[in-house]
């Protein structure tokens, strides 16, 4: 590879040693020569320097996606930190201490409501298989409704009685509280 300096030279050894001045013309060769070696070296580390460069940009074109996918990162882990200290905060905890233990009185409430239920409901069934289980036994049911006292005396009348009682009572309640 030769550049214009060191061509320049070479021409001008040519007509240094056309007149007869052959050291001069020598060294001019020498320099040309020296030239070329530095372009070529030269080039040679263009190459490199471009394969540096393009190897450089790979770098920098992961560093930022790896940045990136860091920030991302970051940003989940701080809405993570967020939601946790929300959710152990001192109020929200009192006061998710104090729903649960309203909401375990009222089930307790109503486990003993339906403890009460299950235990009226199988008197019932006695009553009802007790009606039914001899046709000749005669069983009367005189339940007071109120002031108003009535009687079943067959067991088809059972239901009507019972579920007036019940109904009775239920707007008994709905009047006291």
């Amino acid at each position: 590879m030769s550049n214009s300096h060191a061509n320049w030279l070479r021409r001008a050894a040519e007509e240094i040693a056309k007149v007869g001045h052959y050291g001069w013309g020598n060294t001019c060769e020498g320099a040309a020569e020296h030239i070329d070696a530095l372009e070529a070296e030269l080039a040679a580390l263009r190459i490199e320097n471009d394969a540096l460069r393009d190897e450089l940009q790979k770098v920098r074109r992961a560093a930022i996606s790896g940045m990136d996918a860091a920030t991302q990162h970051g940003r989940g882990l701080v809405q993570q930190a967020a939601k946790l200290r929300a959710e152990s905060n001192p109020d929200a905890l009192e006061s998710e201490r104090a729903m649960n233990a309203a909401l375990t009185e009222q089930l307790e409430r109503a486990e003993a409501a339906a403890a009460g239920l299950r235990a009226n409901a199988e008197r019932y069934r006695e009553l009802r298989r007790l009606a039914t289980a001899w046709p000749q036994t005669v069983l009367v049911v005189n339940i007071n409704i109120g002031h108003d006292w009535r009687t079943a005396d067959a067991p088809e009348e059972i239901d009507s009685v019972v579920d007036a009682a019940i109904d009775a009572t239920l707007t008994q309640e709905d009047h006291n509280d």
